[in-house]
C-alpha cells in the first residue's frame, strides 16, 4: 500500500506544478476563449492519468519523483527531492531529524507512516466514491417521477433548477415552473453541454479528485474546472446571439440560480456555479480575434510539452559522468572496501568497457545524495577539458559526484547490471600488485619505437644531470595568463625543481594513449643550450611531460600514440607552489627545516609546517600561539614519537597531512589534519589530549572527547571535498544518547536516548587503525 500511495503522491505533486501554471495563465489571459481553460484542465487530467511520462529537456517539472520509495524505505536520513532548493532546504532537515532510521529497527519510521498513510488514502477514496454514489442515487430518486416531453427532455416537479443527469444516456431535467422563454434558453445551454461532452468530463474530474483527494491543490483545480465548463458552455451559446438575446439569457441565468451547498459530482446544473461571473462574461462577451485563438492553442501546446514531460535523467555513461568516452584522458578505479584503499589506473580498453557497462546499467534517481553505504569501489574520471567526476558504487546504489562544474551529487538505485559491473571492477582492482596508497600505473611501454625510446632516455639523462645553472628561465602559465619567473622566485623554484628532476627514475614514468591535455598549470623550462621542456600539470598527482625540442612526443603527436607521463609528488609540489605567486617562494633548504630533508613531504606548504613544528620542538618553546595542537610540542610519557604521515583521506589524489603521536598499545592519536588549498596548508581537524582523533579502518574519522568525568562523546565523520561530514554521535551523560544529525549536544536537540548496548554497537562499528608516524626532525 505504501508503494501505491507514494506513486500517487509523486504524480499529484508533478500535477500540482501544472495546476499552478494553469492558474497563472487563467489570470493573465482574460481575452482567451473560455474553452481554452477547460483544455488546460484536460492537460492536468492527462498528467494525473498517464502511468508513464516522456523525458524532455523542455520539461518545467522540477522533479519527477519528489518522494522516492527507496529513500523512504532504506535511507537512514530520509529526504525529498522537489527540485526546488528552497523547499528541500526547508523540509529536509526536519524530515531527516524526525524520521531518522533507528539502528535497531528493521524498517525506517517514515516507511511505517507511509504505509499507514496508504491505508488512510484508501479509506478516503472509498468515502469519496460512496459520496458520489449516494448523491447520484438521491438525484435519481428525486427525478424518478418525471414527464418525458420529447427525446431525452423531462419535466419534473421535484427540482428547482435544470440539470443534466447521466453519463452513457444523459437526460435533461427541467423544472415544470419554467416559462417558454426560460425553457428555450436553458435547453440551448444544456444541449451545448452535451455537444461538448461535458457530462463526461465533469465526472472524470471528480473521479480523479477522489483518487487524489489528499492534495488540496487538486480540490482547487476541480472547483475551477466546474466553473470553466459553465463559462465555456455559456460562451458557446451566446456567440450567435444578438445583444437583446444575451440580456434575456443572463436574466434566465439569474432566475435559475441556486445555492451550491456541496461538491456535485454528476449533474450539470444550469444555475449552480459562479452565476455572477457568468452573467458578467455574457454581457461583456466579444468574439476573440483569430490571432488570440491561435496564440491560445499555441500556449496549450507549450504547456503540454513543458508539463506532460519529465526532466531528463542520465540515461548513459556520458550523461552520468558529464563527458563522453572520447573526452576521457584519465580514469582509475579504487578498491574502497579495504582499510587502505588502493588505486589502479584503467587502460584505454578498460575505460571503454567501464563506459559500456555504465551504458547497460538500469538505475533510478533517488532523493538528495547522502552517504554511500558499503561502498566497494570508486571510479574517477578526468576529461580533456579538466572536468572531473567520481562514481561511488555499492551493491544497491550509485553515487555520482561531479567534482567540477558546480553540479550537485546524485544518488541512484541500481536496478540491473550491477553484478556484472561489480565483477568487472573487482577484476580490474585484483590485477594490481601495487602497495596500499600507491597508484598503480602501467609500466613504460615495451612497444615504443626506437625514436620514442631515444626521447625517453634523453629526457632521463637530462633530468638526472640537470643543474640550476643550466636553467635560463622558467615560464609559468595558468588560467589567468603567462609570465616568466624572476629574481628570488626563480631561484627558489629552481632549488626545488632541480632535486625533484634529479631524483626521477624510469619507474616513475608511464605511457598512455592520446595526448591528454588536462592541464591546469604549465611550467616551461628553457635551458641555456636552446632546448626546452614543458610540464603540463593535470589532476590526481599525474604530470604530463612534454619535451618540445623533439617532435616524437610533442603536442602535435597523433592522438593514438603513447604520451609520456610522470608520477612525482615532488614535481607536482614545485609547480603547485606557483599558484599563489608572484610572492617570492621560501628557500627549499629552509622550508625542509634540516639539511638532510628528513621531514620532506613533497609538498612545500606541508614542509613549511613541519619545519615550524621541528623548530619549536628544538627550542623547547611550548607556550607560543600556534595553528596546530600544543600536544605536538610537549614531551611526556603519554604521547611517544610525535610525528606526521601523509594519507589520501578522500581519494582525490591529493594527500592530506596527519599530525599525531603513538599513545602506546597500538593507539595512534591524531591531533591535526591539514589539506592543501592551492599553495596553502589549511587545517581541517583541531584536537588536543581531551579531544582525540583516530583514523578508522573504513576510512572514517573518530573523535573521542571528554568535557568532565561525567560526560564523554564519541563522534564519527567522513572526510569529503575538503571538509568533515558528520555520520553519527553517541554521548555518555547520565545515560547514553544518540544522534545522526548533529554532534553538538545543545539542549538535547537532535539526540534521543539509547541503551548502553546500542551505544556500544555504534562504537564497535569503527575500528581504529594503527598508524606509523614519521618523527619530527629535531
Amino acid at each position: 500500500m505504501a508503494a501505491v500511495f507514494l506513486k500517487l503522491l509523486n504524480l499529484s505533486i508533478s500535477a500540482s506544478w501544472l495546476v499552478l501554471a494553469v492558474l497563472v495563465l487563467r489570470l493573465i489571459s482574460k481575452r482567451t476563449p473560455k474553452w481554452v481553460n477547460v483544455l488546460l484542465w484536460g492537460i492536468v487530467a492527462l498528467r494525473l492519468m498517464l502511468p508513464f511520462s516522456v523525458e524532455s529537456a523542455l520539461s518545467l517539472i522540477p522533479s519527477a519523483e519528489t518522494v522516492s520509495p527507496a529513500v523512504v524505505q532504506f535511507d537512514p536520513a530520509p529526504t525529498i527531492t522537489s527540485g526546488v532548493n528552497i523547499i528541500d532546504n526547508a523540509v529536509n532537515p526536519s524530515l531527516s531529524e524526525h524520521f531518522a532510521a533507528v539502528p535497531t529497527a528493521s524498517v525506517n519510521p517514515l516507511y511505517v507512516w507511509t504505509e499507514i498513510a496508504g491505508w488512510v488514502w484508501l479509506i478516503g477514496l472509498g468515502a469519496m466514491l460512496l459520496y458520489a454514489l449516494v448523491s447520484y442515487l438521491r438525484l435519481r430518486r428525486r427525478v424518478s417521477v418525471s414527464l418525458c416531453v420529447r427525446e431525452n427532455i423531462y419535466l419534473c416537479d421535484a427540482i428547482s433548477s435544470p440539470f443534466i443527469l447521466g453519463v452513457v444516456k444523459p437526460h435533461i431535467y427541467l423544472p415544470s415552473t419554467l416559462d417558454e422563454v426560460q425553457r428555450q434558453n436553458v435547453l440551448s445551454h444544456e444541449r451545448a453541454h452535451l455537444t461538448r461532452r461535458d457530462h463526461w468530463w465533469k465526472p472524470l474530474g471528480f473521479a480523479l479528485l477522489a483518487v487524489y483527494w489528499f492534495n488540496p491543490v487538486l480540490w482547487l483545480a476541480y472547483t475551477l474546472l466546474c466553473r470553466d465548463i459553465e463559462l465555456a458552455c455559456d460562451e458557446r451559446v451566446i456567440r450567435t446571439m444578438d445583444e437583446s438575446a444575451v440580456k434575456t439569457y443572463s436574466t434566465v441565468l439569474l432566475a435559475c440560480s441556486i445555492p451550491r451547498k456541496a461538491v456535485i459530482t454528476c449533474p450539470l446544473a444550469f444555475g449552480e456555479i459562479g452565476v455572477k461571473e457568468r452573467v458578467w462574461n455574457a454581457l461583456h462577451y466579444k468574439k476573440p480575434a483569430f490571432w488570440v485563438v491561435a496564440a491560445s492553442v499555441a500556449v496549450c501546446v507549450v504547456v503540454a510539452v513543458c508539463f506532460l514531460t519529465n526532466p531528463p535523467t542520465d540515461t548513459d555513461a556520458a550523461g552520468l559522468v558529464g563527458f563522453r568516452r572520447e573526452q576521457v584522458t584519465y580514469a582509475d578505479v579504487t578498491d574502497a572496501s579495504g582499510a587502505q584503499p588502493s588505486n589502479v589506473q584503467l587502460t584505454a580498453e578498460e575505460t571503454d568497457a567501464v563506459y559500456a557497462l555504465l551504458d547497460a546499467l538500469q538505475y533510478k534517481r533517488l532523493g538528495a545524495a547522502s552517504a554511500m553505504q558499503d561502498c566497494y569501489a570508486r571510479l574517477y574520471f578526468i576529461s580533456a577539458a579538466g572536468e572531473r567526476c567520481e562514481v561511488m558504487l555499492s551493491e544497491r546504489e550509485m553515487l555520482v559526484n561531479p567534482i567540477t562544474g558546480g553540479k550537485t551529487a546524485r544518488l541512484y538505485e541500481l536496478r540491473s547490471g550491477s553484478t556484472e559491473f561489480r565483477d568487472y571492477l573487482l577484476g580490474c582492482i585484483g590485477t594490481s600488485d601495487a602497495a596500499p596508497e600507491q597508484m598503480s600505473h602501467p609500466a613504460l611501454s615495451d612497444d615504443l619505437t626506437e625514436a620514442e625510446r631515444g626521447v625517453i632516455d634523453e629526457f632521463l639523462h637530462w633530468a638526472q644531470a640537470l643543474r640550476a645553472e643550466d636553467i635560463l628561465n622558467l615560464q609559468f602559465r595558468d588560467g589567468s595568463g603567462s609570465r616568466f619567473l624572476v629574481d628570488a622566485e626563480l631561484t627558489a623554484l629552481s632549488a626545488q625543481l632541480v632535486p625533484a628532476l634529479n631524483a626521477l627514475t624510469e619507474a616513475e614514468l608511464y605511457t598512455q594513449q592520446g595526448y591528454g591535455d588536462s592541464a591546469y598549470y604549465t611550467l616551461t623550462v628553457n635551458l641555456r643550450d636552446g632546448t626546452q621542456y614543458t610540464f603540463l600539470c593535470g589532476f590526481d598527482c599525474v604530470r604530463l611531460l612534454h619535451p618540445t625540442f623533439e617532435p616524437g612526443l610533442s603536442s602535435s603527436y597523433p592522438s593514438d600514440r603513447p604520451t609520456l607521463w610522470i608520477d612525482s609528488p615532488a614535481l607536482m609540489a614545485c609547480i603547485d607552489s606557483l599558484e599563489s605567486s608572484p610572492a617570492p617562494l621560501p628557500d627549499f633548504e629552509t622550508v625542509a627545516g634540516h639539511s638532510d630533508a628528513a621531514s620532506t613531504t613533497g609538498y612545500a606548504a606541508y614542509d613549511a609546517l613541519l619545519a615550524e613544528i621541528s623548530g619549536l620542538r628544538r627550542s623547547g618553546a611550548s607556550d607560543v600561539q600556534t595553528d596546530f595542537s600544543h600536544d605536538l610540542l610537549s614531551v611526556n610519557d603519554y604521547y611517544q614519537t610525535p610525528g606526521w604521515l601523509l594519507r589520501d583521506l578522500d581519494g582525490d589524489g591529493i594527500l592530506e597531512l596527519l599530525l599525531g603521536a603513538d599513545w602506546g598499545d597500538g593507539h595512534s592519536v591524531i591531533f591535526n589534519i591539514y589539506r592543501l588549498d592551492g599553495a596553502k596548508a589549511v587545517r581541517v581537524v583541531d584536537g588536543w589530549n581531551r579531544s582525540r582523533w583516530y583514523l578508522c579502518t573504513d576510512g572514517s574519522l573518530a573523535n573521542e572527547g571528554s568535557s568532565s568525568a561525567f560526560e564523554s562523546s564519541y563522534s564519527y565523520y567522513r572526510y569529503e571535498n575538503g571538509a568533515l561530514r558528520h555520520l553519527e554521535t553517541v554521548i555518555s551523560l547520565d545515560g547514553w544518547l544518540y544522534s545522526d544529525t548533529t554532534d553538538h549536544y545543545v539542549g538535547g536537540k537532535g539526540f534521543r536516548p539509547v541503551s548502553e548496548d546500542e551505544a556500544n554497537a555504534v562504537r564497535e562499528k569503527y575500528t581504529h587503525e594503527t598508524l606509523s608516524f614519521t618523527p619530527f626532525v629535531v
